[in-house]
C-alpha cells in the first residue's frame, strides 16, 4: 500500500515486471540518458576540431578620434574595417593526428555507452534474481510459520488440558515467533532490493518471477566491450605522440586581408604659398581620405628551439601510451582468468543445485515421517523442530543456489562481451 501511495505521489507506474522489461526500463532511465550524451559530446569535439582547420573569416574595425591636435601625418579622425580569410596549409601532421585521436575517442565513448547499458543489465539481473530468490525463501518461511502455528494451536489445547509439558509449549512458541521475525527480515531485504531497482529504472515496480538467463556458450571467445574501449584509448594515445612531435615542424598558412580606410587629416592645402600650389595634387594623394587595400600573405612559423620542452612533452605522451598498452594487456589477462573462474563456478553450481534438490527431497521425506510420529506422540518436539528447520534450510539452499547460478550466467555473458538483454528468456 505504501508503494502504491508513493507511485501516485511521484506520478510513476506500479506494476509487476519481468527481467527483460526491467532491463529495458533501466536502459532508458536518467542514468542511461546521461551516458548516451557522452558519445554526442565526443562527436561534437571531433566536428569542432575538423571545422577549426577549415578557412576562417574574421572582421574587425574601429573609429579613432584625436582630442589633441595631431601631427600633419596623423589624421584627426579615422575609420577602418578589415576582413581577413586564413587557411592553415600544413601544421606538421597535427591536424591528421588530432582528428584520428578524436575518432578513436569517439569510438571509445560509443563503446563505453554500450558497456554501461550492459552493466546496468548485469546490476538489474543481480537484483532481480536476489529478489525472486527471497520471494521463494519467504514463501518457504511462511510455510514453516504455518506448520509451527498449527503445531502451536494443537499443543496449546493439550497444554491447557495438562497433557503437554511447559518446555515443549514454550519451545514451539519461541520457534514460531523467531520464524516470524526472520520472515520480516527477509521482506525488509526484499524491499531494499526493490528500492535499488526503482532507483535504476526511475519506476515503482515489483519484479515478477518467470525470467531466466539462457545457457551461455562456454567455449565462445571473449569479445568484452571494456577491452575494446581500452584498445580505442590506446590507439588515441599513439596519435597523441604524433601531436606532440608536430610542434617541432613548421606551420604554413595563407591569408588574404581586405582593408577599407577613411581618414580626415584636417589639412587645408589651399592656403599654401602659391609657389607650392603645384604639389597640392601629390599632397591630396598622400593624404587622401579614402583608400582600399587587398593583401595576400603566404607565411610560415617554425619553433626551432624550446629548450627540449617539446621533446619532454613527446616523452610524456610516449610513457602514457606505454601505460595504456600495459593496462590493456593486464585487463585481457584478467578477462581470461575471470572467464575461466566463472566457467568453473557455473559447473560447480550445477552440481550444487542437484545436491540441494536431493537434500530437499530427503528433508521433505524426513519431515513427513517425523511430523506423523510427532502427532502420534511417538516423537519429541526436538526432533520435530529439527526436521522442520532442515526442510526450510534445504528449500532456502536450493533457491539460493538457483539464484547464484542465474547471476553467474549473467556475469559470464557480461565478461564475455555478450548483450545480457538478448539472452533473457521469459516464461
Amino acid at each position: 500500500m505504501k508503494k502504491a501511495y508513493l507511485a501516485l505521489a511521484l506520478g510513476l507506474s506500479l506494476s509487476a515486471s519481468s527481467l527483460s522489461e526491467i532491463i529495458n526500463l533501466a536502459q532508458s532511465s536518467n542514468l542511461a540518458q546521461i551516458s548516451n550524451m557522452q558519445p554526442q559530446i565526443a562527436q561534437l569535439k571531433q566536428e569542432s576540431v575538423n571545422s577549426a582547420y577549415l578557412p576562417n573569416l574574421s572582421v574587425k574595425g574601429g573609429y579613432n578620434y584625436h582630442l589633441l591636435d595631431p601631427s600633419i601625418l596623423t589624421p584627426k579622425q579615422s575609420l577602418q574595417i578589415l576582413a581577413s580569410i586564413e587557411l592553415l596549409l600544413y601544421d606538421g601532421g597535427k591536424k591528421e593526428a588530432s582528428l584520428a585521436a578524436l575518432k578513436h575517442l569517439h569510438g571509445s565513448e560509443i563503446l563505453k555507452n554500450e558497456d554501461f547499458k550492459n552493466s546496468l543489465a548485469l546490476d538489474i539481473s543481480r537484483l532481480y534474481f536476489n529478489f525472486i530468490a527471497l520471494n521463494e525463501i519467504i514463501k518457504a518461511k511462511e510455510s514453516q510459520i504455518n506448520y509451527l502455528q498449527n503445531a502451536l494451536d494443537r499443543l496449546e489445547k493439550f497444554y491447557s488440558a495438562g497433557l503437554a509439558a511447559i518446555d515443549e509449549f514454550e519451545a514451539i512458541k519461541a520457534k514460531f515467533h523467531a520464524a516470524k521475525v526472520e520472515a520480516l527480515s527477509y521482506k525488509q531485504k526484499q524491499d531494499e532490493i526493490n528500492s535499488k531497482i526503482n532507483l535504476l529504472t526511475n519506476q515503482i515496480l515489483t519484479p515478477s518471477s518467470g525470467s531466466r538467463i539462457d545457457e551461455p556458450n562456454l567455449a565462445q571467445g571473449s569479445n568484452k566491450t571494456a577491452l575494446k574501449v581500452l584498445e580505442e584509448e590506446f590507439k588515441a594515445s599513439r596519435e597523441d605522440i604524433k601531436i606532440a612531435g608536430s610542434a617541432t615542424l613548421p606551420q604554413i598558412f595563407i591569408k588574404d586581408t581586405y582593408s577599407i580606410y577613411r581618414n580626415d587629416f584636417d589639412n587645408d592645402f589651399s592656403s599654401l604659398d602659391p609657389r607650392f600650389q603645384a604639389i597640392t595634387p601629390y599632397l591630396d594623394t598622400i593624404f587622401k581620405k579614402r583608400h582600399r587595400t587587398n593583401e595576400i600573405t603566404l607565411g610560415f612559423s617554425w619553433k626551432i628551439f624550446d629548450f627540449e620542452a617539446t621533446s619532454k612533452e613527446k616523452q610524456i605522451k610516449q610513457i602514457a601510451s606505454n601505460q595504456a598498452a600495459l593496462n590493456l594487456e593486464q585487463k585481457r589477462l584478467e578477462n581470461r582468468i575471470n572467464l575461466q573462474n566463472l566457467k568453473n563456478e557455473l559447473n560447480i553450481l550445477k552440481e550444487k543445485i542437484n545436491a540441494h534438490e536431493l537434500a530437499l527431497k530427503a528433508a521433505d521425506s524426513s519431515y513427513e515421517a517425523v511430523f506423523k510420529k510427532y502427532e502420534a506422540g511417538l516423537s519429541g518436539y526436538v526432533e520435530f523442530l529439527q526436521a522442520l528447520t532442515a526442510k526450510f534450510e534445504a528449500q532456502s539452499g536450493l533457491e539460493l543456489s538457483k539464484d547464484e547460478y542465474e547471476i553467474k550466467k549473467a556475469e559470464f555473458l557480461y565478461e564475455n562481451g555478450e548483450e545480457i538483454l538478448k539472452r533473457v528468456v521469459e516464461r
